[in-house]
């Protein structure tokens, strides 16, 4: 099969070849995939308490510098994605920055609860949590986010618009347009309940 939503059989030959959950676990360069990078704070903060919580939200802040960085990561990803720009912020100039990662609710360490999730109720978790650090200042805060990171942020420039110093917005948008059918639609919402192996869940992504 041959076309614009096709497979070729070469595609179909790299999907073959492709190393399997367990070769990549087990190759000597994983224990260093997550760098060990120790933070200056960290915690688990009970957020949402009067918005269907309390649920907690993991934390960790590199740095004690001034210029207070808040990095926000999108969809399905940990803290630890971060760890570029916390290794060269919150350690190589950690005596200039302090750089807060966090994993999101749902995600990595933080809690997982059953319920609706939405950008305005996790931007409300940031808010939060920068309040419990003490990051209330005027124009205090550098904040980027990544895809739907970067909508959580935007909704966090709504709602502490004097904070902010600079908002960086990455692969993102003010709202999501829904280009499928009904019916396709709620085909790829079911599907997202339907188990499926490490191996199998691995290859989908890589074709996203």
């Amino acid at each position: 099969m041959h076309g614009k939503f096709g497979t070729t059989a070469a595609d179909n030959k790299a999907r073959e070849n492709r190393p399997k959950v367990a070769e990549i676990l087990a190759h000597t360069s994983y224990p260093d995939t997550i760098w060990k990078l120790t933070p200056t704070q960290s915690g688990q903060l009970p957020v949402a308490a009067t918005r269907g919580g309390p649920f907690k939200i993991d934390w960790e802040v590199h740095g004690k510098g001034d210029i207070k960085l808040v990095w926000i990561m999108g969809l399905g990803s940990h803290k630890t994605s971060w760890q570029r720009q916390t290794l060269s912020f919150g350690h190589d100039e950690g005596d200039k920055y302090s750089s807060l990662i966090f994993d999101n609710r749902g995600m990595g360490k933080s809690d997982k609860p059953l319920m609706r999730y939405s950008t305005s109720e996790m931007a409300q978790d940031v808010l939060e949590l920068v309040d419990h650090l003490g990051w209330t200042k005027e124009r205090q805060l550098h904040i980027t986010g990544v895809s739907m990171g970067g909508m959580i942020a935007q909704e966090l420039g709504l709602l502490i618009p004097t904070r902010i110093s600079s908002l960086n917005l990455i692969s993102t948008a003010a709202a999501i347009e829904n280009t499928t059918t009904y019916l396709e639609n709620i085909r790829t919402r079911i599907m997202m309940f339907v188990p499926k192996t490490l191996d199998r869940a691995v290859a989908d992504s890589s074709r996203m």
